[in-house]
């Protein structure tokens, strides 16, 4: 799996993987938590704000792997 196919097809449907949680955690952190957690996981950032903005979601390995 990838993060897109977490953002497009495992966040609404109830997955509880980590990058699925991660993402629901990034709808409601605020500005400030939401830079910590950009921080910590770029490239699930990435993938989230294009999600949220309704452009080409990027197809980006988890973040930490190789």
């Amino acid at each position: 799996m990838s993060l897109k196919f977490d953002i497009e097809r495992g966040v609404n449907n109830g997955n509880t993987n980590f990058s699925c949680q991660l993402f629901r955690l990034m709808q409601k952190a605020d500005m400030f938590n939401y830079g910590r957690l950009a921080s910590a996981f770029p490239n699930a950032a990435v993938v989230f704000e294009a999600w949220k903005a309704g452009t080409d979601v990027p197809d980006l390995p988890y973040d930490g792997s190789n």
